[in-house]
């Protein structure tokens, strides 16, 4: 039980790292070419969903690092939780 305990603390203390070091997504998104609009449907935010779609999904998104694990969760988790759009 512990042992539990302490890998679920150490998970959320290193989902929790990675929060405070987001990067800022708008500019690798603009030098990619991309315009405002693919990502902004809904403004002022950008829709999650357009994010899922072009990244291949919640479950190839979760695989792809470990930080990106709290997708496995059945609580949608956002990712301008982590990921800032222009502003850290």
């Amino acid at each position: 039980m512990k042992r539990k305990w302490f890998l679920l603390v150490l998970g959320l203390l290193g989902y929790t790292v990675s929060c405070f070091a987001a990067t800022t997504v708008a500019p690798i998104h603009q030098a990619k070419g991309m315009q405002c609009e693919v990502c902004h449907t809904v403004m002022p935010k950008a829709d999650y969903n357009k994010c899922l779609m072009c990244h291949g999904g919640k479950e190839k998104l979760a695989k792809s690092n470990s930080q990106h694990s709290i997708l496995n969760s059945k609580e949608s988790v956002p990712c301008s939780v982590c990921h800032k759009g222009h502003q850290r």
